[in-house]
């Protein structure tokens, strides 16, 4: 009777074991899977932030070539452009081919066809920066009001004064993916904005 008892006793204690090796190894892959979110979300912050700066010195980069051909930019408002109708896709070998038509027009081009030419390399950089980029420039200071398209409301009347709002969706981590998505319409945009009001 003992010797069947100890036995149950035993057979009780290995199962026992057995059970809390399996929850340590839940609590081990649940810990892992935590991990593994935090280090995705990272990247993805990261990659948003050098993604922002980049587009930053595009910018930079643009107002100073405004600077330069400030009767284009106050006079004719040669720089104001709108949001494309459509996502634009990145493509590298546009870029190439569009900065050395700058670099011809610079020369030659009048200043209201050099405006053009420069706000349509940084429509293209925005493209193959962010997802879903583009670029709105308008001449006076005006604030986004509409959080879904970040539509500017002006606010005040300058000609020597330029607002420069960048979209993009900040939650499509692959750039041509969110294209497709929102050529597609299988999802719409959630855009993000950024301002830079500039005096010329």
């Amino acid at each position: 009777m003992r010797q069947t008892q100890k036995t149950a006793q035993s057979q009780t204690q290995r199962g026992v074991t057995l059970i809390e090796v399996l929850v340590a190894l839940l609590i081990l892959v649940i810990s892992l899977l935590g991990v593994a979110a935090v280090q995705l979300r990272l990247q993805q912050f990261t990659q948003s932030a050098v993604a922002r700066s980049q587009s930053s010195n595009a910018l930079t980069d643009l107002v100073e070539k405004m600077r330069a051909n400030r009767s284009a930019a106050i006079n004719t408002k040669s720089y104001n452009t709108a949001f494309p109708p459509t996502p634009i896709p990145c493509n590298p070998l546009f870029l190439r081919a569009a900065y050395s038509d700058l670099t011809a027009l610079n020369a030659a081009a009048t200043p209201a066809a050099l405006a053009q030419a420069e706000v349509a390399h940084l429509t293209g950089e925005l493209a193959c920066l962010l997802p879903l980029g583009s670029v709105r420039i308008v001449t006076g200071q005006a604030a986004p009001t509409n959080a879904m398209n970040c539509a500017p409301t002006l606010t005040t009347a300058r000609e020597d004064v330029v607002t420069i709002i960048v979209r993009y969706d900040d939650r499509k981590a692959d750039i041509v993916a969110a294209q497709a998505a929102q050529a597609s319409g299988v999802q719409a945009p959630v855009y993000n904005c950024f301002v830079e009001v500039v005096q010329l």
